[in-house]
């Protein structure tokens, strides 16, 4: 089994143990997070129904137990799983020093730090490369998804990690109750905005006769006491809509009137 109980000193490198990580695979590329676990020395992993958290390590005699909560979508449990795969290599909760697994996701520097590892360990650096280069649309945002088995989101936010050059956002939108859509989550960043965009209702109209193929969208939001216009490409799943930001457009402000005015 491996152990690798971080020292003390400077904050770790999330990609170089996520590379670690990776080296216990024989595909590098798409890593076979239960091959991991197995050279870790895991000795169950198990969905259960009654879990009140994504993902949770009990470590026994016999090796860490990692249980992930049933009913997530597949993509969302192997981040979990890659999640926890990182605690184990790092030794949390081992000897109580780092307890985890809380039911809610909190802003603990150990729950940062899984979270940072698995998304390096499931998008490899190679891959966040090409998807760069590409300066892609939501297409290739998904296509990337669904060939390394994890969410759009995942893949938006290791570009926005890695890449301070471009706007990497995405959006999703969803239905309220009142017929109008409501920014349900929100992903990545706008380059030279560190303002977070406020989450907000919006009642236009286009988002109704979003179709399901990957279309141009455009939409108003607040980011700080900004007005912005996101533009970008989307698609609508029924009650959800996606979007990929690509251009972003300060939206001029009324002209106050001089004093000689008033």
């Amino acid at each position: 089994m491996i152990n690798n109980p971080l020292p003390a000193g400077p904050a770790p490198d999330a990609a170089a143990i996520a590379e670690r990580l990776r080296n216990l695979a024989r595909c590098r590329s798409n890593p076979d997070l239960e091959e991991i676990a197995s050279v870790l020395g895991v000795s169950s992993i198990r969905v259960d129904p009654t879990l009140d958290r994504l993902g949770h390590t009990t470590w026994t005699t016999a090796g860490p137990e990692i249980a992930l909560q049933a009913n997530q979508k597949a993509t969302r449990q192997r981040f979990t799983l890659a999640h926890e795969l990182a605690h184990i290599y790092l030794g949390h909760g081992r000897d109580g020093a780092h307890p985890h697994g809380q039911p809610y996701r909190d802003a603990r520097p150990e729950e940062r730090l899984a979270d940072a590892i698995a998304g390096h360990l499931l998008v490899p650096s190679a891959e966040i490369r090409r998807l760069r280069d590409l300066t892609p649309n939501i297409a290739d945002i998904r296509e990337a998804a669904v060939r390394l088995g994890v969410s759009q989101a995942v893949v938006v936010r290791q570009l926005a990690d890695a890449d301070s050059t471009h706007h990497w956002l995405l959006i999703n939108l969803k239905r309220t109750d009142r017929g109008g859509w409501h920014f349900w989550r929100v992903t990545g960043r706008i380059r030279g905005l560190s303002d977070k965009m406020r989450v907000a209702d919006t009642e236009h109209p286009l988002l109704d006769k979003v179709p399901e193929r990957d279309v141009p969208l455009q939409i108003l939001t607040q980011i700080g006491d900004l007005t912005v216009q996101l533009q970008g490409t989307g698609n609508r799943r029924t009650n959800l809509t996606l979007m990929l930001v690509d251009h972003v457009r300060p939206q001029r402000e009324p002209r106050r009137p001089l004093a000689s005015e008033r």
